[in-house]
């Protein structure tokens, strides 16, 4: 898919949204990435408009509701799903799918908005209490949902590759099938916030049980180290 909504007129398409929410977008605080659109709005909420290839959608196997689906689940500390809205479209040459979700809007600034952790964030015992008892009880749930991290669905294949390509012939990558449980997929710095601890960002989730659990033991490890 061509479309990048950072370079392209997306008037029609937030207008569209707020007539369907029955919102307005405060656009000053509008956030635009290749295939999404965030901002404030009058209610006090948070809107995130996503375009995806319905191609993609179709191949996937399962709908793009992934915020909306996990509304289902419970103990976590993450905003509450409140409305959506979604439309087929043709945009150029490609068949598209526009969805629009309404969230509880979160004040809190992401520990990093990008790029690799190099200092320590000074979280403290009770943030990372809420951040290991959430992904305890996420765990804990069940769901038929695929993780689709960058919109490409997570197989044991994907997930060895990307390891070796990282740690070469130092890990091993075989989890067995008892392991697929419910997880975040895309859990790094900036999905997560501080000083209070939110866990954003829940349109893939459903993955192995470690690709969440790595992610703390090893920044865990990282402060700690960082603290001696």
């Amino acid at each position: 898919m061509r479309l990048d909504l950072r370079k392209s007129d997306a008037s029609p398409v937030i207008k569209r949204v707020s007539n369907a929410l029955d919102v307005q977008f405060d656009l000053t605080t509008r956030v635009d990435k290749r295939r999404s659109i965030g901002a404030r709005t009058s209610r006090g909420t948070w809107v995130r408009i996503e375009v995806r290839s319905l191609a993609k959608i179709i191949a996937q196997g399962q709908p793009a509701n992934g915020m909306e689906a996990a509304e289902l689940l419970h103990g976590i500390a993450k905003p509450a799903w409140l409305a959506a809205v979604s439309w087929r479209d043709t945009v150029g040459d490609d068949e598209v799918m526009w969805r629009a979700d309404e969230v509880e809007f979160v004040s809190q600034s992401p520990v990093r908005s990008r790029g690799s952790l190099r200092e320590d964030p000074d979280l403290s015992d009770a943030w990372w209490t809420e951040f290991n008892t959430s992904l305890d009880n996420l765990m804990s749930q069940r769901s038929t949902r695929i993780a689709t991290p960058d919109t490409e669905v997570i197989t044991q294949e994907l997930v060895s590759r990307v390891i070796e390509q990282a740690f070469p012939d130092q890990i091993g990558t075989c989890v067995a099938d008892e392991e697929w449980v419910p997880a975040h997929a895309d859990l790094n710095w900036a999905n997560v916030t501080g000083p209070d601890c939110w866990v954003l960002d829940w349109r893939p989730w459903r993955s192995r049980r470690w690709l969440s659990v790595s992610f703390a033991s090893a920044e865990r490890t990282w402060n700690r180290g960082q603290a001696s």
